[in-house]
């Protein structure tokens, strides 16, 4: 068979999917499917997000970031669906105003939960529903003119429509948009206006505000700018002639190449810059008509995570100075670098963790960021299943062949979630209620938490008056500083205690076993003066990470117990 048909049924699907296109196609695109043609950054993730809903569960009406051999993230669906949440919000305003700080005590997932989302924008930019363009100039060699095209003083027409699907040989020069400024921004501010207001006319839309305020009164950055004026004027105006120079390419998200998806790390000066490139002799087969004019390009993180999303990995480590132009960014959605204003359309995304994040809102300038600012909370997981499942994910792989005995995984996920639970304070209006929920130990808010199972030893009235209130009890402490897992025994650090129990001198090989375990996480317990959590002094049982240990080991005994009892019954069965 070959590679040739492979290759022919390439080149096929790269022309299908509209790789690229002239100015005059691009528009008919954009007549064709308005609101998939005139998306920024927000409503673009958006749908980004509603299509990986959609795919992963349609039947599942909660929101899951989960991308199965792409970071999968366990648990925190209340953190995903605040996301989602203030994402929708953004899009119903027109603007992305604000940035999202996601902060939590260390190992809590926070840059997983970003990194599962930028796959998720990544996967839906290879859909047909998720393409996305962007521009280029296009300046053809002299023989595919038919005199000037201007450049030299004259204004006649030419019989090309458009240099858009030129070959390399017949290009003299072609100018990159390394920006990614948006197609639609070459359309001059009053007849994209009037493009909107025919659209509302027709029922297109149902207001002019459901179109992205970047879409609307948006302006192309400063490069643009300068050649589409330079253009314009040689034409006098003839916008059909300055078109014929687009050539509109498809790109894709992507956060392993930087190209509208990127993350800055803890640095001491401004995440971009620009530099002219008018005077570089790379750029020497510019036309006449540029030669006059200061060109300049953007580069850095600003410039790559236009157009899509940009995290800001441990803000509050860098220096105030090196990120204060984030006041300006998020609220107007402009950078200055040197002197070049950026109009920025991305998601912007902070994480930092508590310690940091709560020492910055005692510093002076904490007043102008709060407004600016969308703090949401990723705590360690509280629930039992889910701890389960981020360590049978996880872990295995580290053990590689290590044999583990049953139920060893449960025993240490129970112990890590116990670590993290805050008694049971909550004022509810009726005395029973109060006493009854006061009452909860650790073990039983656990299972509470994960499956809603109620203590054998209360009534059933008590029960259904207990589950009454689940709710409130899950977010007494949601305002606090000291909310309710922001404390305990990190997944890092449960790696580390599995691991370090491994045995490597039994028979059969390196062996896992419940006593080892035990012994690891009561060796962990007592060190109390590496781990400011285990200081805490323990209150109606918990905050005893000591004792922990004997709760944890109680209930994989039993666990192990109820399978060999269903053993015995099966042998039983069989004879």
């Amino acid at each position: 068979m070959g590679i040739g048909p492979s290759i022919q049924a390439y080149q096929k699907n790269f022309e299908a999917g509209h790789r690229l296109l002239s100015m005059q196609d691009y528009l008919k695109q954009v007549e064709l499917r308005p609101r998939e043609y005139c998306r920024d950054a927000s409503t673009y993730i958006l749908d980004a997000l509603k299509a990986h809903r959609q795919d992963a569960d349609p039947k599942d009406g909660r929101f899951h970031i989960d991308v199965p051999g792409r970071g999968r993230l366990a648990g925190h669906h209340n953190v995903q669906e605040r996301l989602f949440s203030i994402i929708e919000n953004f899009v119903r305003a027109g603007r992305a105003d604000r940035m999202i700080l996601l902060h939590g005590p260390n190992g809590s997932a926070k840059t997983s939960l970003v990194a599962s989302l930028f796959h998720i924008i990544e996967d839906y930019g290879k859909t047909s529903a998720g393409k996305t363009y962007r521009f280029n100039w296009v300046f053809p060699h002299e023989g595919v003119r038919r005199r000037g095209m201007g450049f030299g003083g004259n204004n006649d027409e030419t019989t090309v429509e458009s240099f858009a699907y030129l070959s390399g040989d017949q290009i003299q020069c072609r100018i990159v948009d390394e920006y990614k400024d948006h197609p639609i921004l070459l359309l001059p501010h009053e007849i994209r206006q009037a493009l909107f207001d025919a659209w509302l006319e027709a029922g297109v839309i149902e207001r002019i505000s459901d179109i992205p305020e970047y879409i609307r009164v948006g302006q192309l950055s400063s490069k643009n700018k300068a050649i589409f004026d330079a253009l314009l004027g040689q034409y006098q105006g003839d916008l059909q002639a300055v078109f014929r120079h687009i050539q509109i390419e498809r790109f894709e998200m992507s956060t392993r190449y930087h190209v509208g998806l990127t993350s800055v790390e803890p640095q001491m000066h401004t995440d971009g810059f620009s530099r002219q490139i008018s005077a570089d002799r790379a750029i020497a087969n510019l036309p006449i008509a540029l030669q006059h004019i200061a060109l300049y390009e953007t580069g850095g993180a600003l410039s790559n995570g236009h157009r899509g999303a940009i995290e800001y990995n441990d803000l509050f480590k860098r220096p105030l100075d090196a990120w204060k132009y984030l006041l300006v960014a998020t609220e107007e959605r402009k950078v200055s670098l040197n002197g070049v204003t950026c109009f920025l359309d991305a998601l912007l995304i902070a994480t930092s963790n508590d310690l940091h994040y709560q020492a910055f809102q005692e510093h002076p300038d904490w007043a102008s960021f709060k407004g600016r600012v969308v703090p949401v909370a990723v705590p360690y997981l509280l629930r039992h299943r889910q701890e389960v499942q981020l360590y049978a994910e996880r872990i295995p792989s580290i053990l590689d062949e290590t044999h583990c005995a049953p139920h060893t995984l449960k025993m240490a996920a129970l112990w890590a979630v116990l670590t993290r639970l805050k008694p049971v304070r909550i004022s509810l209006k009726v005395p029973k209620e109060q006493q009854l929920v006061r009452t909860l130990t650790p073990i039983e808010k656990t299972f509470l938490y994960d499956s809603g199972k109620v203590p054998a030893r209360f009534s059933e009235e008590e029960k259904r008056l207990l589950l009454s209130v689940r709710q409130e009890i899950e977010e007494e402490y949601i305002h606090d500083k000291r909310y309710e897992g922001s404390e305990g025994v990190s997944y890092r650090e449960m790696r580390h205690i599995i691991l370090n129990s491994v045995s490597t001198e039994h028979p059969s090989g390196p062996f896992l076993s419940l006593v080892r375990l035990g012994q690891a996480l009561m060796s962990f317990a007592e060190d109390t003066e590496a781990h400011t959590f285990l200081q805490r002094k323990a209150e109606s049982g918990y905050y005893d990470a000591k004792n922990f240990v004997h709760v944890a080991i109680d209930y994989a005994r039993q666990e192990v117990m109820q399978d060999f009892d269903c053993w015995l019954d099966d042998t039983k069965c069989a004879t």
